[in-house]
């Protein structure tokens, strides 16, 4: 290893030699620079920062969110939960999230947790969690999907495409939640034909939600 060498005369008395191994200041700072960004890494991914908090629609502004927060925190080994009040959104955007979390959840850190209601599009985003917590009194909607057809009278491309597209759709969302719970393909089916409002007791009983926190609260 090549070294630099600092001489110092002292009062003329005497010579001091220095042997500092070269390159070491730099493989020092390197790892000082290494340091300071684990832990701000760190910091933005555990405490506050390690609970995202889903309270509106779903929609595509949720989608850029998740993806600047949750994703790369999960993908950094950090276990994150998603708290979940929502009344549903766009469909596509929910699975395209669902499968986003999903991915990046590869050490199963991910919780999701229902305060309040999770209906319809919010579902899908509910599901993505390894560990899938509802409270006590809250509700979940489950029903076929909802998409919206743009046409105009010159152009009825969008329009005669529409049964396929909302058919592929509603295909997806039955094999997500068969996936992800206790029901068959069937089951599911019936399910959303019913439009069912489902208890805590019920999300569970389903294996939709792994467990229900809150209960013990008004005893």
């Amino acid at each position: 290893m090549k070294k630099i060498t600092i001489t110092l005369a002292l009062a003329a008395l005497s010579i001091v030699a220095i042997n500092w191994p070269a390159g070491d200041s730099a493989t020092a700072m390197a790892a000082v620079e290494t340091a300071k960004k684990e832990e701000g890494d760190k910091l933005k991914c555990t405490g506050k920062h390690g609970r995202f908090v889903l309270d509106g629609k779903v929609d595509w502004e949720l989608t850029g969110k998740i993806f600047d927060t949750v994703i790369p925190c999960l993908e950094g080994g950090y276990a994150q939960e998603i708290v979940i009040n929502s009344p549903g959104g766009s469909p596509t955007t929910a699975h395209g999230v669902y499968e986003a979390l999903r991915i990046a959840d590869t050490e199963n850190r991910l919780t999701t947790t229902i305060y309040g209601n999770s209906h319809s599009a919010a579902v899908y985003v509910f599901l993505a969690g390894s560990e899938r917590r509802i409270s006590c009194s809250s509700t979940m909607q489950i029903h076929p999907v909802t998409l919206t057809v743009v046409a105009s009278s010159n152009d009825r491309t969008e329009l005669n495409s529409f049964p396929q597209r909302w058919e592929k759709t509603e295909e997806r969302s039955i094999s997500i939640l068969a996936q992800r719970s206790k029901l068959t393909r069937d089951e599911v089916r019936e399910l959303k034909l019913g439009h069912r409002l489902l208890s805590s007791d019920e999300a569970l009983g389903h294996g939709i939600a792994t467990e229900i926190i809150g209960c013990d609260l008004g005893s």
